[in-house]
């Protein structure tokens, strides 16, 4: 598999920002036999303008085919359309097919530009990123860990991410790295803008709330009424956190966009969920006063989340009717329905994946996942019905996502195992946070403070284990050992294959085909997923 033997190299000089230039580089590096492809990532903005152009001619011509083929194909059906405003009326599936054939020559055309232009010249279009395939294994470990510089922002050399979640959107871009500084400073201001802003706006829709009378049923909205409330916020923003990191940061791939919600929506969490209560109505003053007198922490949680074990445990079993809504898949359901009355049931199927990948994708669902376990283990001591209720929980999320991920939702690209291991470490945060609550439950509660002195302990012992976690185990890549010494056992079945961008591939064309076409049109419903593996996702190129 290709990923294994490919480098990301970003930062790279202006002297060496083409396919040759990058490829003398490495062979001066390393054993020229042992590079087998170097590609720089290419300017291909007015390409991709061209396939979108394309796609959506294809889709009106495929609207206007189906139209006619329901009208029986009689001469006198045949659909017409107008080019222009209060122009002359033309036969639609000959002027669409007119279009498309013409919009094909110009992507060949263009598209024998750019890779003209980029072997002639260095720099220009060729961009500072690219991908270097080794031959094995063995190369590719070595050349991730040297230094080619003495400069941190050039010739940085990471592992590859997975081909289809390969994010060239981001790779185009040539943002050198006082304005990449700037841009990711204004994301993280934005984020933690979202902290300042987000108590206020969602304790005045709980006071709202509190206002609605239901009648009879009063007492029931009143108890679901605050972590309802809670609930609508929270599953707006992931979508905000999503479209911040892809503005405002410059990602590897689509999958560490995820990653990267998955940590800033598990800390959102912790904060207006699990610490809400403590927090009270205003969060700056709350991290004030923990930051001047950090010993108040433990008194702050053990006066104030004793008592809202009830708000908790109704938290629970509203997060369980999100594993109902995501089952039904209704977002899904409905685009089906409507696709349907116009394409083909397979491609009306197609056209409603993939789900939202905002509040569904394996980012947000981790986050939510990793805060109830939390949440069950931080008061199932204060009160053991919360631990029998996140029991139940994960009874039914198994139930649900052991459908859902395995039958009905479409393949994801993933990163080997790292939304695992920041699940772990959340986890440890949690166990920290029970131990702070307890040591603040017994300071408050005993008659004197010899159990809180007793149990302080367990605090920093936790604290240890989470710091061995952290730096003892080196879980993300092989030993070298064992990839120099096991190279036999390692080793894959050569595909042939490398890194390259999917509109320069002379074969991309013929991908053009319905199913694809209507694939990538859903996709121009978010700014986020506009043609589908034009920008998002990675294409092999085949040699030999």
């Amino acid at each position: 598999y290709p990923q294994a033997s490919t480098v990301l190299v970003e930062g790279i000089p202006l002297p060496y920002r083409s396919d040759a230039k990058l490829r003398e580089f490495f062979e001066q590096c390393f054993e020229p036999s042992t590079i087998k492809a170097a590609h720089v990532v290419k300017d291909t903005g007015k390409l991709i303008e061209l396939h979108k152009e394309a796609l959506l001619l294809q889709e009106s011509l495929c609207k206007a085919e189906i139209a006619w083929a329901k009208n029986g194909q009689l001469p006198e059906f045949r659909p017409q359309m107008t080019k222009r405003f209060m122009g002359e009326r033309c036969d639609a599936i000959e002027n669409y097919t007119r279009d498309i054939a013409e919009h094909e020559q110009l992507i060949r055309k263009h598209r024998k530009e750019i890779i003209q232009a980029s072997q002639q010249e260095v720099g220009g279009i060729n961009t500072m990123n690219g991908f270097v395939t080794f031959a094995n294994r063995r190369e590719a470990e070595l050349a991730v860990h040297l230094q080619y510089s003495n400069h941190s922002h050039e010739w940085k050399v990471s592992y590859a991410p997975e081909p289809e979640g390969v994010d060239w959107d981001d790779l185009r871009q040539n943002v050198g790295p006082r304005l990449d500084a700037l841009r990711t400073s204004l994301g993280y201001g934005i984020v933690m803008a979202l902290y300042v802003a987000f108590l206020p706006v969602c304790i005045a829709t709980t006071n709202l709330a509190y206002m609605i009378d239901l009648g009879p049923l009063q007492h029931l909205w009143m108890a679901i009424a605050p972590s309802l409330s809670l609930t609508i916020f929270l599953s707006f923003l992931p979508t905000v956190m999503i479209n911040t990191f892809d503005y405002f940061f410059i990602l590897k791939s689509k999958t560490w966009c995820q990653l990267k919600l998955q940590n800033w929506y598990f800390w959102f969490q912790v904060f207006f969920v699990i610490l809400v209560t403590a927090i009270g109505t205003n969060f700056f003053e709350f991290v004030t006063q923990v930051a001047s007198e950090p010993p108040s922490l433990f008194l702050l949680l053990g006066r104030a989340l004793p008592e809202a074990t009830h708000f908790y445990m109704s938290y629970i079993i509203l997060q369980c009717t999100t594993h109902a809504w995501g089952l039904i898949r209704s977002a899904q359901l409905g685009k089906f329905l409507a696709a349907r009355a116009i394409f083909e049931e397979e491609e009306a199927r197609d056209l409603a994946e993939p789900e939202d990948q905002d509040y569904f994708g394996i980012g947000s669902r981790s986050a939510r996942a990793t805060i109830v376990l939390l949440i069950g283990i931080i008061f199932s001591t204060l009160s053991p019905v919360v631990a029998v209720i996140s029991a139940a929980f994960f009874f039914v999320a198994r139930l649900v996502y052991g459908y859902l991920i395995v039958f009905a939702e479409t393949r994801k690209p993933d990163l080997g195992g790292a939304f695992f291991v920041l699940q772990m470490q959340h986890l440890q945060v949690g166990i920290g946070i029970y131990c702070i609550l307890m040591i603040g439950v017994l300071w408050v509660m005993a008659p004197n403070n010899y159990p809180a002195a007793i149990v302080a302990p367990s605090l920093f012992y936790t604290i240890l284990r989470a710091k061995s976690f952290n730096e003892e185990f080196l879980w993300e890549r092989l030993p070298f050992r064992e990839i120099a010494f096991n190279a036999h056992i390692l080793s894959t079945h050569d595909t042939q294959q490398v890194y390259v961008q999917p509109e320069l591939h002379e074969g991309f064309d013929d991908d053009l085909d319905m199913d694809n076409m209507v694939h990538r049109r859903s996709s121009l419903v978010t700014n986020r997923q506009i043609c589908g593996s034009l920008t998002a996702g990675g294409y092999l190129k085949g040699r030999g």
